[in-house]
């Protein structure tokens, strides 16, 4: 920022000096001024970059500590699911109460039973 002897000087001048003298000091008082200020909001904005990639490497790295642990949960409840799904999807009863296991071959021979229009000859 102006120093209090800059201040000095532009008094100092102003009174032997004219008025164009004077708006020509005051304007690059401004200049000086807008050019510090720019300066300063370069600095805040290159420190709000920094902090903001100093957050995101931390959640980074605690992402991939906490993905981790939700990996393994999910293993957990898939096995439990894979478990379940044996008992309902590969074995039951049709309403007429027949017997239908996909999950095992039976050695019957007798699978030529199904006509070409997709239906069960009995």
């Amino acid at each position: 920022m102006a120093r209090f002897s800059d201040y000095c000087d532009v008094l100092e001048k102003s009174k032997n000096s004219n008025k164009q003298e004077l708006l020509q000091l005051a304007k690059q008082i401004q200049e000086k001024i807008a050019l510090i200020e720019q300066q300063k909001k370069i600095e805040l904005e290159n420190l709000n970059n920094t902090i903001m990639s100093i957050i995101q490497t931390i959640l980074l790295h605690t992402n991939l500590f906490d993905d981790d642990d939700d990996d393994e949960e999910e293993e957990e409840e898939d096995d439990d699911e894979e478990e379940g799904e044996d008992d309902y999807e590969y074995y039951y009863n049709d309403e007429e109460g027949n017997d239908n296991d996909h999950d095992h071959d039976d050695d019957d021979d007798d699978d030529d039973d199904d006509d070409d229009d997709g239906n069960f000859s009995l």
